[in-house]
């Protein structure tokens, strides 16, 4: 998708399977292009593990986010959908 970034799920938790902290979390998404002055759309295969990133923002205030439970399944089959390799 244009303009898109990558935050792998489970780089948020820790090795105990805990979520990291808020300032970890902050630069996690900030390491991987993130602009957190901008609204964010989580996204993944089908909607399901982007809620875990959907609930990070949360944590660390992001108050401008949301879901595309389409994600890249309803997004992919579109011909007309620019995609980026």
């Amino acid at each position: 998708m244009p303009n898109s970034f990558n935050v792998p799920f489970n780089t948020l938790f820790n090795d105990d399977k805990t979520l990291k902290s808020p300032n970890d979390i902050k630069e996690i998404f900030l390491n991987s292009g993130a602009d957190l002055t901008k609204p964010i759309v989580t996204s993944c295969g089908r909607g399901m593990t982007a809620c875990s990133l959907l609930f990070a923002l949360e944590l660390i205030g992001q108050d401008n986010k949301s879901l595309y439970d389409g994600s890249w399944t309803e997004w992919g089959s579109h011909p007309d959908t620019p995609v980026i390799k």
